[in-house]
């Protein structure tokens, strides 16, 4: 990030409050998408397919197996080995919360 002016604590706020603000409409969205996505996976089972053709919109369905890797169970399997795999990285989150005065 560069470096220059700072920001004011005006300036702060009204970042994080649109922030805040867009997080929220996010999760509503991400809700609605869910919603919606389920009544169409719906709509795929009633007919019992897994494709629809609708002129508009091909919704369909596709069904197919992965391997995944257990590592809680090769941890608990393999514990030496599993340490051995193991490597420490530096990570760092990013938060924002209200504060717990409203005089801020």
């Amino acid at each position: 990030m560069a470096r220059g002016r700072q920001l004011s604590f005006k300036r702060i706020n009204a970042t994080a409050d649109r922030l805040m603000e867009l997080e929220d409409q996010k999760k509503d969205i991400e809700a609605e998408v869910k919603a919606l996505r389920g009544a169409l996976c719906d709509a795929l089972d009633e007919r019992e397919t897994d494709a629809i053709e609708t002129g508009r919109y091909l919704i369909e369905r596709e069904s197919y197996t992965r391997l995944q890797f257990d590592a809680k169970r090769f941890r608990e399997d393999a514990p030496t080995i599993y340490e051995l795999y193991c490597v420490e990285r530096r990570v760092s989150q990013f938060h924002v919360h209200a504060a717990h005065s409203e005089d801020v």
